[in-house]
Order: structure tokens, then C-alpha cells, then sequence
């Protein structure tokens, strides 16, 4: 109550504080750098098997074979040999350091005979490689110039590969990111207007969210560029809605609960303090879950998530202290204006304004008596169950071409070089070979190019059997017998679950292979973008149980330090575990194997699981807090039917205005960006109306007393029952006062 009262006393200070230290960060904190370089969005394992195997094989042969640009000509109608030759005249003068930045290239033609091309004679695909250094723009910028001189006949589609998908992804997410900013403050200020009937909650819900916005993300910024872990492109669309969302609920159950106070006839600054003590310790308390939870991406064995854990964790802290100190204070600074033109009104947005009425009153009613909270208990653990069945056989992708817009570039530059050879041309993978001798074992190495070729899942290789034109020596066998390599084209579009399952069979088979081509002295290895995604990938999952793992324990002790239990956290743990099931279930269901998308974005079950698992967590300790504090003083089943109803309405609002801001991640026009979306708010929105209006509720009537295990429930007497505006010391007198003795009548 004293930090309470101290908040509304310094309004004036706090106001103009917060104000300066936007303005602070927004002139001397540097912004979001620009796209980052990171071939595949920063998605790399150090020390990966593949990557290691690619710069081995770079190192033998002097140079490497691999490119992560494609450039595609292609006519439907056949190019004509000039194009052809002028193609193979390009790569020559690359060759010969004509080009400065791009210093090797390699035209496959499907003029040659490729048995496995899905054309013949169409198109000519160009691998090109960069001097190191440069970013993705300037490599863009030397694709063209490469290609600067390309007469109409030549047909050049554009570039595709992993780097021009992975600019385009960036572009798409910068292009869009206002889009949502703007969506998103539409969205909460609708919300709040219409769910206050008031001009001030929404006003000073969005100036803390602005100010929370600049401080946050420059902020995290400035660390993330001193620790050199820069927040990752894609992370900021997330950190932005999380932090507007996160920001407006807690505003929410500040001013609701200050909104009740006034309407009770309190003094303005007395109403504000008293709802800030009601509140604040429970949003302190959720907030610090959801900021924690955020720090347990940090313990993922990637960059990536190392530098997004403590972004959102940046995040919530100063939305959190923004919401607790400046939200009251510009309250308490506006007074009853701050609720025009409804103070005067009816009660709105009010604890005892129930949500969805009888309806609402009626539920808890049954989730308060344990014949009717089992069968709700058990109808919603059935909903959620089938939900989660969904889970089964998920696969984890990387963002690719097919998850870009239709109209660009290097989606339709990747459509083209997928009907020209095949879907696998737009990031080939290659089998490395080192051992001796290799430059005298032909038929061995041909031997293993026919046997990888009828692997499932390969379209076609390249290798020595194709004799690919070379200015000076082989492409495919060093000179001195040390290495060898075989291009591998896969028959499904690179990165997708799909590829990275045929990646893994060929590289389990792999070591068979070798040695029944004859070739047992040599060692081989798989790289490649594909290889390395999958790798990856697979260690990501290892990750991703450690990570829930932490996040559910540290969600437990919160808890039980918030609750005074032991019991009651590991129910409410076990009721958002099973809701994050639910929600990635149904994401599988609907994108994966609805509107067929080749596996869920690597990122999505990442993200979803830390944020889901904090933010129900995070909402289970408003109901369950109020179930608590008018459990002191009323029997269990008559606490549930009170708080139950009294707290739903602010927790809907809430609720529903944090996973519509999460829905508005679908403006990304990226299939990646449209799963984590859906998964996030249909998460919330399970969330919020089954698990913490049926579920919880029904558990707590179902454990009962043992709930409060270890240290029991305290009944006080009828009328005992704390109220937050009530000085400290008044406190303290009605309690020992309940301790005395009742005195006889007449005495």
C-alpha cells in the first residue's frame, strides 16, 4: 500500500520520468539494425556436422561448390543456344576475377543430358558464389550486375537460394512491421473505448505502450549489440505485439480496478492507490513469469534464441514497470477524467460486472460443486486432449521459398528452377569424399553417384558420369586424390520437412553406399543448407524439452511463492501445459495438414511454448489470486462462485485484446508468421475462456483443501475479509481484534 500510495503522490514526477527516458532512448539508443546476413535467418549450430563438412570440402578443392544464389533463365519454350553461350561466357569472366564480387560460377544447363531434368532445353541455372563480407543487399546488387548485360532472349527470371529467400523474408517483415504497430494500437484503443465507454483507458494505455515500445526495443538493442547477439529480424513483429499486448492487459487491471474504487465514491487519488494494492502484487507477479519464461530461451543451443530470450524478456520488465508506476500515475494526474463521460454512468468493466451475465454466474456455480466440476473437469481435459492428438507425426521446417508471397521474386525464380530440373536445384546438397587415391578410383566414384541417384527422395546427381565443363580441372575430384563430391539434387523444395526427411535416410544410408561402391577407405559427409537444417533442427528439439522443461519449473515456483502452495501451482501447470498442446495440435492440424504446408516453421513451437506457458501461468494467477483472497474468509465453493464471475470480465478484455494483437501477426504476408499467429491467439483464446473458466475452477473445487498443502487455508470471520483501500495499520487492528475472545452478553 505505501509504494501504492508513493506512486500516486510522485504522479507528476513519475509522468514526466517515464516521458524523458522515451526521449532519452529514442535520441541516444541506436534502432534495430538493418537485415541481418545469415544465410537461413541465423538458424546455425556452430559446430554442425554439415557446415564443418562444407568448408572441409572448400579447402581441398580451393573453392567451393555450393552457392546460396541462383540465378534462373528459363523460356517454356526452350532457350536458344546463344542464350546458352552467353551464360557460359559470364561464368568465364567470373572465373578469370572479372567480376569483383562474384568470384565463381556455375551454369548447369538442362541442354545436358540430365535424365532426372523435369525439362529439356529450357532453362539455364546459375550457382553464383560471393567474395566474403558482403551483406545480403550488396549481394543482391552484384547478382545484377552480373547479369547486367542479359539480351531479351536470354530469359532471366531473377535469382533465388537461400540468400535472396532470406532478404525477401526480411523485406517482407520490415515492410509489414508498421502495418502491424498501427493495426495493433487500432486494435487496443477500439478495445479499451468501447470496454471503458471512457476516452482515458485508452489514451493512457497506448502513451505507456508507446513509451514502454521505445525504452524496450532500443534498449534491447544497444545490449544486444554489446553482447554481439543483435535481436533477430524475424523476432521483432513478436516483441512488438507482446509488449503492446502484455502492456494493455496489465493497464487493464490497473484501471479496472481503480475504475471500481472511484465508483464506489473514493477520492480520485485514493481510488488509484487502493486499485494499484488490489492488483499489483498479481501483476507482479504474472509479469515476472512471463519475463523469466523468456530468459529460458536463452538455455537453446542457438544464437537465435540467445539473443530473442532476452529481447522479450527486455520487453516485459519495462512493460511491466511502465504499467505499474506510469499507468496510475497519469490516473491518479487525470482524476475522475480519466473515466469520462461513463464515471457517472453504470458500473462498466467492474469486478462485479460479470462477462457473458447468467452464463458466467452459472458456470462457476458448476465448477464450485464436485459432482458437476468432474464432468467439467473432464470434458475439457477431453477437448484438449483431442486437440493435442494433432501433435502426432509434426515436422519442423525452415522458412523456404513456398512460405514467401506470390508475387515475388525469388518464389517465382524458385517455381521455375523446380520445372526446369527439380524442386531440390534451389539449395543443392553435396556428399563429400576424403580419403587417397580418390583421382584413380572412377568407376567406384560412378559406381556411387548411380547408387545415391536411386536413394529415395534424390532426383538426380552430378558428378563425374555428367562431366560437367570445367575452365582448368574437375569440379568433382581434387587432383591429388584427397576429395571428392557429388551434387545432390533432392526432389522436394529445400529446408521444407519433407526434404529434410529425405536428407536424413540418405545420410543413414550413406555410409552403406560408399562401401558397396567399393570406396571403404573413404570418409564421407553431407552438406549443404538441407543437411544443415536438419542437424539443426533435430538438436532443436532437445532444446525445445529443456526449455519447457525450465519454463514450467520456473512457473511452478513462482507459484507456489505467489499462492503459499505446493499443490495448486502443479495443477495449474499441468491445465497450461496441456492448453500450449492444444494450441500447436490444432496449428498442425489446420496449416500442415489442412492447407498443406511442408511442416511448421522451426521457430513457431519455440516461441509459442515459452509465451504460452507464461502467459497462462500469467492469467491463472488472476482467477486463482482472487479465488485465494475470498477464500479467507467464505467456505471454497462460495469463494469459486464469487471471484470466478467478478474477475471475468477484465480478464476477458484482456485476454481477448492480447490474442487478437497476436492474430495481427498475419499481416506478414509469411506462412511462418500466419502459423505463430494462429497458434498464439487460438493458445490465448483457449486459454481464456476454457481453461480458466471451466478448468481451473473445476480442479480447484476437485483437490479442495489440499489445494493450500503445505500450509493450509486460514478461515477469518465473516466481514474480516481484507480490502486493499484499508490503511495498513486498520489492517493490523480488525485482525487482532478477531483474535480476542468473544465477551458474553451482559459482561
Amino acid at each position: 500500500m505505501r509504494l501504492a500510495r508513493l506512486v500516486v503522490r510522485l504522479r507528476v514526477p513519475v509522468v514526466l520520468g517515464w516521458i524523458a527516458i522515451a526521449l532519452c532512448a529514442a535520441l541516444l539508443l541506436p534502432a534495430a539494425p538493418p537485415p541481418g546476413s545469415a544465410p537461413i535467418g541465423g538458424l546455425v549450430a556452430r559446430d554442425a556436422k554439415a557446415l564443418l563438412a562444407e568448408r572441409a570440402d572448400a579447402e581441398r578443392f580451393g573453392y567451393p561448390l555450393l552457392a546460396r544464389t541462383l540465378l534462373v533463365q528459363r523460356s517454356p519454350d526452350g532457350l536458344t543456344d546463344e542464350a546458352v553461350a552467353r551464360a557460359i561466357d559470364r561464368a568465364a569472366r567470373a572465373a578469370t576475377g572479372r567480376e569483383q564480387d562474384v568470384v565463381a560460377a556455375l551454369p548447369v544447363a538442362n541442354h545436358l543430358p540430365l535424365a532426372w531434368a523435369g525439362e529439356r532445353g529450357t532453362a539455364v541455372l546459375t550457382y553464383l558464389a560471393f567474395r566474403p563480407g558482403l551483406t545480403l543487399e550488396q549481394e543482391r546488387g552484384a547478382a545484377q550486375r552480373y547479369v547486367a548485360d542479359a539480351q531479351p532472349d536470354d530469359h532471366v527470371v531473377g535469382t533465388t537460394g537461400i540468400s535472396p529467400v532470406g532478404l525477401a523474408e526480411w523485406n517482407a517483415i520490415h515492410d509489414a512491421l508498421p502495418f502491424v504497430e498501427i493495426a495493433t494500437v487500432a486494435l487496443i484503443a477500439l478495445v479499451l473505448a468501447l470496454s471503458f465507454r471512457a476516452l482515458g483507458p485508452p489514451l493512457i494505455t497506448l502513451a505507456a505502450a508507446a513509451i514502454a515500445y521505445l525504452v524496450s526495443v532500443r534498449l534491447a538493442t544497444t545490449l544486444g549489440n554489446a553482447v554481439d547477439k543483435p535481436v533477430p529480424t524475424e523476432a521483432e513483429p513478436v516483441v512488438v505485439v507482446l509488449l503492446l499486448g502484455l502492456v494493455t492487459d496489465y493497464a487493464v487491471f490497473v484501471l479496472a480496478s481503480a475504475r471500481r474504487e472511484l465508483g464506489g465514491g473514493a477520492r480520485a487519488r485514493d481510488a488509484v492507490a487502493a486499485g494499484l494494492c488490489r492488483v499489483g502484487a498479481t501483476v507482479a507477479a504474472a509479469g515476472i513469469i512471463v519475463g523469466l519464461g523468456g530468459i529460458a530461451l536463452t538455455l537453446g543451443g542457438l544464437d537465435f534464441f540467445r539473443a530473442l530470450g532476452p529481447a522479450l524478456a527486455i520487453a516485459v520488465v519495462v512493460g511491466l514497470l511502465v504499467s505499474l508506476t506510469f499507468v496510475p500515475a497519469a490516473t491518479a494526474l487525470l482524476g475522475r477524467a480519466a473515466f469520462w463521460p461513463s464515471l457517472g454512468g453504470p458500473p462498466i468493466l467492474q469486478e462485479d460486472r460479470i462477462a457473458g451475465g447468467r452464463l458466467t454466474t452459472r458456470l462457476a456455480a458448476l465448477a464450485s460443486r464436485r459432482a458437476s466440476a468432474a464432468g467439467l473437469a473432464a470434458l475439457a481435459v477431453a477437448g484438449l486432449v483431442a486437440l493435442a492428438l494433432g501433435l502426432l507425426g509434426a515436422r519442423l521446417g525452415l522458412p523456404s521459398a513456398a512460405g514467401l508471397p506470390d508475387d515475388a521474386a525469388p518464389k517465382r525464380a524458385a517455381a521455375a528452377a523446380s520445372l526446369a530440373l527439380a524442386p531440390g536445384a534451389v539449395a543443392p546438397s553435396l556428399v563429400t569424399l576424403e580419403g587417397t587415391g580418390l583421382h584413380r578410383q572412377g568407376p567406384a566414384l560412378e559406381r556411387l553417384e548411380g547408387l545415391i541417384a536411386r536413394e529415395p527422395g534424390v532426383a538426380g546427381v552430378v558428378g563425374p558420369i555428367d562431366g560437367l565443363p570445367s575452365p582448368d580441372r574437375s569440379p568433382f575430384v581434387t587432383p591429388d586424390g584427397t576429395g571428392a563430391r557429388l551434387v545432390v539434387v533432392l526432389d522436394a523444395p529445400p529446408l521444407g520437412a519433407e526434404a529434410l526427411d529425405r536428407i536424413r535416410g540418405l545420410e543413414r544410408d550413406l555410409p552403406g553406399l560408399v562401401e558397396q561402391a567399393g570406396l571403404r577407405a573413404a570418409r564421407p559427409a553431407i552438406a549443404g543448407d538441407t543437411a544443415l537444417a536438419a542437424e539443426t533442427i533435430d538438436g532443436l528439439v532437445d532444446d525445445l524439452k529443456l526449455i519447457v522443461g525450465v519454463a514450467l519449473l520456473v512457473n511452478v515456483l513462482l507459484l507456489a511463492a505467489f499462492l503459499r502452495s505446493l499443490v495448486a501451482p502443479l495443477y495449474l501447470a499441468a491445465a497450461s501445459l496441456l492448453a500450449l498442446a492444444a494450441s500447436l495440435g490444432l496449428t498442425k492440424l489446420v496449416f500442415d495438414d489442412l492447407l498443406g504446408h511442408d511442416g511448421l516453421a522451426y521457430y513457431v513451437p519455440f516461441a509459442t511454448a515459452v509465451l504460452l506457458l507464461s502467459l497462462g501461468c500469467d492469467y491463472n494467477l488472476f482467477v486463482v489470486g482472487r479465488i485465494w483472497a475470498r477464500a479467507r474468509g467464505a467456505p471454497l465453493g462460495e469463494a469459486i462462485r464469487d471471484a470466478v464471475p467478478r474477475a471475468s470480465h477484465a480478464i476477458t478484455v484482456a485476454g481477448g485484446a492480447l490474442a487478437a494483437s497476436f492474430g495481427l501477426l498475419a499481416i506478414v504476408p509469411l506462412d511462418a508468421f500466419r502459423q505463430l499467429a494462429f497458434a498464439m491467439g487460438v493458445g490465448i483464446l483457449v486459454d481464456t475462456f476454457l481453461v480458466r473458466t471451466l478448468l481451473v475452477p473445476s480442479l480447484v473445487t476437485l483437490v479442495g483443501e489440499a489445494s493450500w498443502w503445505p500450509g493450509g487455508r486460514r478461515l477469518l470471520r465473516a466481514g474480516l475479509e481484507e480490502a486493499p483501500a484499508e490503511p495498513a495499520r486498520r489492517r493490523r487492528a480488525l485482525r487482532r481484534r478477531a483474535r480476542e475472545p468473544v465477551q458474553p452478553p451482559g459482561r
